[in-house]
């Protein structure tokens, strides 16, 4: 079996798409179905080469509803969707997010194969290892700081890294600051590496947020973009990260940033977190998949 697998980046979306569609394309591999990954590129350009695919992957915020039927047309469809954003022709729809079992998919989409839910995250092969045991220092020593790629992310880098250090000044603490930092291009074993060097880690919410829980490690989540949210507040009623509300940059953001770096200075509540989050992500559906 073959299949072709359509998402996008640039500057002002960032490299979620990409990111997810790898790991699904490792998925599909593992499924012995060979992968083609296609960048800012539509099914609309050249329908004939679908004709050589059995299975048609589309993950785009951009795409019309017609390069959806073309691809429908020809292959075995799959759409990744975020936001029941499309009258999507009927095929599958996998939204793994956290948020999904709490959007209207059955009732939207009463005739597709819905793969919802944070079993079908789309986890990297080095997330896809034995998950760590964690350990966790009585004293917060490593800070993670990861929001992506975008422009946006750029910013909220700034705003957040200065705050850490107003939050360490006041609490008279020594913290190292690291980063992950999309322009390195980092693979996934450094990022995971980074992640479980880290006693606590803030992080948009996006899929980044299912990579912590994996590795077990204590984060503070924070929106950054408004189709994050379904997601951020999912999480945040799971009770396996900690939400900080309000607009990066602003005074309430900034005050429940405060508080929620207080609230994990114990060594006892980092351990609750981190135990949370990983209970979400340890049972994997994707083996159980039929392409």
């Amino acid at each position: 079996m073959r299949a072709i697998v359509f998402t996008e980046s640039a500057p002002h979306i960032g490299l979620g798409h990409l990111r997810r569609c790898e790991a699904l394309c490792e998925i599909l591999q593992r499924h012995n179905i060979a992968t083609n990954l296609v960048c800012n590129q539509s099914p609309l350009d050249d329908e004939a080469i679908l004709e050589s695919y059995d299975i048609g992957v589309l993950d785009s915020y951009l795409q019309p509803l017609q390069a959806y039927e073309a691809l429908a047309r020809h292959t075995r469809a799959i759409f990744l969707d975020d936001t029941l954003r499309l009258p999507y022709p009927r095929a599958t729809i996998l939204n793994p997010n956290m948020a999904s079992l709490q959007l209207p998919y059955k009732e939207t989409y009463p005739q597709h194969r819905l793969w919802l839910g944070i079993g079908y995250a789309l986890l990297r092969a080095p997330f896809c290892a034995p998950a760590p045991v964690r350990s966790h220092s009585e004293h917060i020593e490593q800070i993670l700081l990861t929001f992506g790629a975008s422009e946006l992310a750029k910013r909220c880098f700034e705003i957040v890294e200065s705050l850490v250090h107003k939050v360490l000044r006041d609490v008279r603490q020594n913290v190292r600051i690291v980063k992950i930092d999309p322009a390195n291009n980092p693979s996934g074993d450094e990022i995971r590496k980074l992640m479980e060097s880290s006693c606590l880690a803030v992080s948009a919410a996006g899929g980044t947020l299912a990579e912590l829980a994996f590795c077990g490690t204590p984060t503070i989540a924070c929106c950054i973009a408004d189709n994050q949210r379904p997601n951020f507040l999912a999480w945040a009623q799971s009770g396996a990260i900690v939400a900080c509300e309000g607009e990066v940059g602003g005074a309430e953001f900034a005050q429940n940033f405060a508080n929620a770096f207080m609230r994990m200075r114990p060594k006892s509540e980092r351990e609750a977190l981190g135990a949370c989050a990983q209970n979400f992500v340890c049972q994997s559906l994707w083996q159980h998949v039929r392409f």
